[in-house]
């Protein structure tokens, strides 16, 4: 070839190099990328799956097959939840919902008007009941009974770890006045012995043991309804979390999704800490699945709830002398499968919230990590109730803090009366972790909490709980700006899932994961972030949904 062929091929090249073609150019928007150090854009093109150019001047070589105006509107990445009970919130949604119920008497009445659709025999489930907003009165079988006669029923506390369950459920699960509490668990009982139906902690298992399993088309519309939910709140992706072991697997329900090709939001499923070995198996065999379904991680409990005193403290409950909560497993055992998980490879998240719990896991996490603990994005779930040496010691080790804001504003309303003043300051420390130089990611806990990012980001910037009681803020100087709050929902959330070099922010290269907002967040006074509605969801450049 001669010296002019040689050059015009060159020549060439480099007109095609300076040539970007683009699917679609978004234009005239407040683009937030979330990287460090990049000031706001006003552009951003994607072509197929992932993003080709973010900035404010569009290039000429800049090839858009199609351009978006979109007139101001705010631009961010897709959220990621850090902590979600996916199916069980599906399962939820199409079943009874007794969080809105503020008297015994409504109780009733919701769960008569409910059964009386049902066919008899199938179980009442779910339901997400919460005692402190009638006073504080736990619900008892009799409530429920004479309604209920040809229903087994089985209703969550909005924690999930309590549950109510009416005489058909317990004659079934074979729970009587003789049956002993289970290891980590009570058989709440009256003056009598008598069970009163309230069941806590490991005690649920006695009837999960025996509740019939849905079919797959049940489970498929089930996650359908959950995914729709989550995508019109631009939940890109979810950290799928479940208390329950069972034969057929949270993962296996999200492979079949996978399968019949009705699945578009992403997942990184976590297997119960005690079928570890089924993880590790199952990793060895499909590696840690793809950019859409991926797993090798496990989730485990070492204590329970706040709400229903089975948060583990090294200081009694202040409105229960004597008693410090519990852990929900055997601390040897539990410090075994942490250490066996880890030996296989699997990531560890731990749910963790009175300070005894976290102190615990924090020190199995430091003598299985050693060097290499910031390598392996190692989870304290929840983290609520930390000492201000716990908080340090996270941060020290890289340890992420996976924390659910709405929490706060809810257990805000009566926390001290469980603990008492001299511990509030910790609680839900989000600010001192990120002053202390820790790793903060937000989600939601749904459906113990409400799915939407908006309501945990407006959680975290007021604090305001949901009585009202605290309008600057309970315990408001662990408040944090929205930036921070936006920050903990994708960049870092990104980050403790090791997809930084995928997602997480707005950058050339990366997946196209990103929502158009009614309104900057950053922009509008905080009580009416809640309100903000997310107008368009991209992922994998993909229009998902479209309000």
């Amino acid at each position: 070839m001669n010296t002019f062929l040689l050059i015009s091929f060159g020549l060439i090249i480099s007109v095609f190099s300076l040539c970007t073609s683009a699917a679609t150019v978004f234009t005239n928007a407040t683009v937030w990328t979330g990287a460090k150090g990049k000031t706001e854009q006003s552009v951003i093109a994607i072509d197929k799956d992932k993003i080709v150019f973010v900035g404010n001047d569009i290039p000429k070589q800049l090839k858009g097959e199609k351009t978006v105006d979109l007139g101001g509107r705010f631009v961010m990445h897709g959220f990621t939840d850090n902590h979600v009970h996916f199916m069980e919130g599906g399962a939820a949604l199409a079943s009874i919902d007794l969080r809105p119920v503020t008297t015994p008497k409504e109780f009733t009445q919701l769960m008569a008007a409910y059964a009386k659709t049902l066919p008899p025999h199938q179980w009442i489930l779910n339901g997400n009941w919460d005692h402190q907003n009638w006073g504080g009165m736990l619900p008892d079988k009799s409530w429920i009974d004479s309604v209920t006669l040809n229903n087994p029923v089985y209703v969550i506390r909005i924690d999930g770890h309590q549950a109510l369950v009416n005489s058909l459920g317990l004659r079934l699960a074979g729970i009587d006045r003789n049956t002993p509490n289970p290891k980590g668990g009570v058989i709440v009982r009256d003056e009598h012995g008598e069970p009163t139906g309230l069941l806590k902690g490991n005690a649920l298992n006695l009837i999960l043991n025996i509740l019939p399993s849905p079919s797959d088309d049940e489970l498929m519309k089930q996650f359908a309804m959950a995914q729709e939910l989550a995508l019109s709140l631009g939940i890109s992706k979810v950290h799928a979390v479940t208390a329950y072991p069972s034969e057929t697997t949270m993962l296996d329900i999200f492979k079949l999704a996978e399968k019949r090709e009705i699945m578009k939001i992403r997942a990184f499923v976590s297997t119960p800490i005690e079928s570890w070995e089924m993880a590790a198996a199952n990793v060895e065999k499909h590696d840690r699945g793809n950019d859409l379904l991926s797993y090798g991680g496990v989730k485990g409990f070492i204590d329970g709830s706040l709400g229903a005193r089975t948060a583990w403290f090294h200081d009694a409950y202040s409105d229960e002398p004597g008693y410090y909560g519990l852990p929900l497993n055997d601390p040897k055992q539990f410090a075994t499968w942490m250490s066996n998980a880890n030996e296989a490879g699997l990531e560890l998240s731990i749910h963790a919230l009175g300070d005894k719990g976290i102190d615990f896991v924090l020190d199995r996490m430091e003598e299985l990590g050693k060097n290499e603990l910031r390598q392996k994005r190692f989870r304290i779930e929840h983290f609520q109730h930390p000492s201000e040496d716990a908080i340090r010691k996270l941060a020290e080790l890289g340890v992420i803090a996976s924390m659910q804001p709405y929490h706060a504003i809810d257990d805000g309303q009566w926390a001290e009366e469980r603990i008492g003043p001299k511990r509030l300051p910790t609680a839900y420390a989000f600010k001192s972790i990120l002053e202390q130089g820790g790793l903060l990611t937000f989600g939601s806990d749904w459906p113990v909490a409400p799915l939407s990012p908006f309501e945990g980001i407006y959680a975290a910037v007021t604090r305001s709980t949901l009585d009202n009681a605290n309008p600057q803020g309970w315990i408001a100087e662990q408040k944090i700006s929205v930036e921070q709050a936006l920050t903990a929902y994708t960049v870092t959330n990104s980050y403790s899932l090791n997809d930084e070099l995928k997602r997480g922010t707005l950058e050339k290269g990366k997946f196209a994961d990103f929502v158009v907002l009614s309104h900057d967040p950053r922009a509008v006074p905080a009580n009416l972030i809640r309100e903000i509605k997310v107008l368009k969801h991209y992922i994998n450049g993909e229009l998902v949904y479209e309000y």
